[in-house]
Order: C-alpha cells, then structure tokens, then sequence
C-alpha cells in the first residue's frame, strides 16, 4: 500500500513536470477564515521539534524505523527513548536532542519528518479540497 501510494505520488510529480502551465503556488494562510486557519495551525506541526514528536507518535512507529534500521529490534534502550519522546512530547526530544543514536536514527527519515503530516488533517483536507466537490 505504501509501495503504491509512493509510485501514485511520483507520478503526479512526473505528470505536473511535463506541463507547461506555471505551478500552482499553495494559499497564503492569511487568506483562511479565521477558524479553518486555527484549526490547521492547531493540527499542523509548524516547529522542526513538534513535527518530530508528531512523526513518533504514529502508531506504527517502530515499524516504520525498523525498516530502516533493523538494528532497533535488539536495542531496547532506543525503543525506550522513542517512546519517551512519544508520551513527553517536545520537552522530552530536548532532553534526549544530544544522544547519538537517537539523532543518528532520526536522521534517517528526514524527509518523512519533514513531509509527514498527521492523519486527521489529512483526512479533513482531502474532504474539503476542492477536487472532491461536486
């Protein structure tokens, strides 16, 4: 499924490539109404550290780094400082910001911390985008 929806991605990307029509640049969010722009503000990490926390706090989670490092399935104190992270939010990624094997294993997804974006908002946004209006 993931597989899938990554080839799905890259081929928008590929098709968006070959037109000739300038990008489409994203809404200034000064142009929200004022509650749709809290509610995104709200529920959209906007900090490199809270997009982080948000990034762990996927259920699947030790899944997902286990893909990429199989190394965690043996190594509990990781698995531990992950959840650490998961349940203390912000303040407990800057307590553990200088271990080693922590930001070694974070930095292997940084473009998916960077590009993650929560389910519920993506779920809201995908049902309020103006491709699935009638």
């Amino acid at each position: 499924m993931r597989a899938e929806l990554m080839c799905f991605l890259l081929s928008k990307v590929v098709d968006d490539s070959r037109q000739t029509n300038p990008p489409v640049m994203p809404r200034p969010s000064s142009t929200f109404s004022g509650s749709s722009r809290s509610q995104y503000h709200d529920v959209v990490p906007v900090a490199y550290n809270d997009k982080i926390v948000a990034f762990l706090r996927q259920p699947n989670i030790v899944e997902i780094l286990q893909e990429r490092q199989p190394e965690l399935a043996r190594n509990n104190s990781l698995k531990e400082k992950v959840q650490f992270i998961r349940s203390e939010g912000v303040t407990g990624l800057a307590r553990l910001s200088s271990d080693a094997d922590l930001v070694m294993l974070l930095s292997l997804f940084e473009e998916e911390v960077m590009s993650y974006i929560p389910p519920l908002l993506h779920q809201s946004y995908c049902l309020s985008s103006p491709q699935s209006s009638p």
